[in-house]
């Protein structure tokens, strides 16, 4: 399957593309399932790639970590994608970790997720102590995703850019339960610290924005749960939305689009997302709270709309039922462009890889790839 970067720029700016052919994406796939197709061995790289993806890498480590990207650049260009994935996230301190055996289908030994009740942040004088906050030239691995976007093809663009945005961030560095307590009864906290996220992340925006090879820009933000936002819709409007606002405002200015990665179910603010922050894309849908299909009724007139393939469908179901449901939502969200095939979120470590791979069987049927 031939991927194209001008097909997948066309449907995000809410086209058809020029060859007719939906275009596949997605946020990631997951190491292990590379490994398992390429016959790739990450170890050398880090036991946990999750490490890797948080820190600054050493001068010393640069060749491998590059020979890592090397062989990521040429699975997805395999597998038909015309683009290559690349986010990191903003050089905070690390937030508090709990860890756990990882019982996945292909296991990376350990998942990790950050601990909810604690952050590094807890109080306005945190806010002011330089030890926690880097300096602009170092808040961001600058070097590493400049040295991966040189590896790319002329074919090829990033698309790319925050791994975390505002709102995960802020709930990392104080810890989920006291970002809540925080907004409740210390919005002075609060108020100063997305003040200096926005700051942080405007200028990492502007600087990501020149690069030749980011086509497309993009933020992975979550803002809620299955049944509403994680902060009521007013306090987006003040805190979050503004932040959103000139990041796609500077990446417009370079003349590339921005798109939204965000989990949970944020019906009540997609008008504003699509209206007021002027994303050209979303992804991130899951079937519990609304079927692809529905979001392209509701809004897939007003924003472009990727992927859709239920991750506990393509974690549960068969190859077969996979390919089925894979079709229906290409014939229903395909028509009229303004969409990108994928799974709804991303091609995890318990997905099956036949089950990936009838997914993208499906594409290829679809696109008439014979």
């Amino acid at each position: 399957m031939q991927g194209s970067f001008d097909d997948i720029l066309k449907a995000v700016t809410s086209g058809a593309p020029a060859s007719h052919r939906v275009p596949v994406y997605e946020h990631f796939v997951d190491d292990e399932i590379i490994e398992q197709i390429m016959s790739y061995d990450f170890t050398a790289v880090n036991k946990n790639i999750t490490t890797f993806s948080e820190m600054a890498v050493a001068d010393k480590d640069l060749d491998v970590y590059l020979d890592y990207w090397k062989k990521k650049l040429n699975f997805y260009r395999e597998l038909g994608y015309g683009f290559l994935p690349v986010e990191f996230p903003p050089l905070f301190p690390q937030p508090y970790r709990i860890s756990a055996d990882d019982d996945s289908l292909y296991s990376r030994g350990k998942r990790e997720w950050v601990n909810e009740k604690e952050g590094i942040i807890r109080s306005l004088t945190d806010l002011d102590d330089p030890r926690y906050w880097p300096d602009s030239d170092h808040i961001f691995d600058y070097r590493l995703f400049e040295a991966i976007a040189r590896l790319l093809p002329v074919d090829m663009k990033i698309i790319g850019g925050f791994a975390g945005g505002p709102m995960e961030h802020a709930m990392y560095l104080l810890g989920m339960e006291r970002f809540f307590l925080a907004v409740h009864d210390n919005r002075d906290l609060i108020e100063r610290l997305f003040q200096k996220l926005r700051t942080i992340f405007v200028g990492i925006a502007e600087r990501l924005a020149r690069i030749d090879a980011v086509g497309i820009m993009r933020i992975g933000d979550d803002l809620g749960n299955n049944q509403s936002t994680f902060i009521s819709p007013s306090l987006l409007r003040k805190y979050i939305f503004p932040i959103y606002t000139e990041l796609v405002e500077i990446s417009h200015r370079a003349g590339k689009p921005f798109i939204l990665h965000s989990c949970g179910n944020l019906e009540n603010v997609m008008s504003e997302l699509i209206d007021v922050c002027r994303f050209d894309a979303k992804h991130s849908f899951q079937d519990n709270i609304i079927p692809i299909t529905e979001v392209k009724r509701k809004w897939g007139a007003r924003i472009a709309l990727l992927g859709g393939v239920d991750v506990d469908s393509l974690a549960r179901s068969s190859p077969a039922r996979i390919k089925d449901q894979a079709t229906r939502i290409l014939k229903v969200c395909s028509a009229g462009g303004g969409y990108a095939f994928g799974s709804g979120n991303t091609i995890t470590n318990y997905i099956p890889v036949a089950n990936y791979l009838a997914m993208l069987e499906a594409a290829r049927e679809f696109n008439g790839d014979y």
